[in-house]
C-alpha cells in the first residue's frame, strides 16, 4: 500500500517548479530518503529543513502555510 502524503502544498509547490523530490534534496542538501519518510508525515521537519525548503521553491507562502499538514484536521 502507497502512503499518502501529508505535505499536499509542498508537492503542489514542486510541480509549479518543475521539480521532484530528487532535484529538492540535491538543491536543499537533504538526504532522498529524509524528505520522503517526512513528506510522508513518518517524522518532523526541522526548522531549517523548512528555511532551506522554502527558498529553494521560492514559495509566496509564509513556512507556516506552506507546511501546513494535511492530515491534521
Amino acid at each position: 500500500m502507497r502512503s499518502q502524503l501529508v505535505y499536499k502544498k509542498i508537492g503542489h509547490e514542486l510541480l509549479a517548479n518543475n521539480m521532484d523530490t530528487q532535484m529538492l534534496a540535491e538543491a536543499t542538501g537533504i538526504p532522498y530518503y529524509t524528505l520522503r519518510s517526512r513528506f510522508r508525515g513518518e517524522s518532523s521537519f526541522t526548522l531549517d529543513d523548512a528555511i532551506r525548503i522554502h527558498k529553494v521553491i521560492g514559495s509566496h507562502m509564509s513556512i507556516e502555510q506552506l507546511f501546513e499538514r494535511d492530515d491534521v484536521h
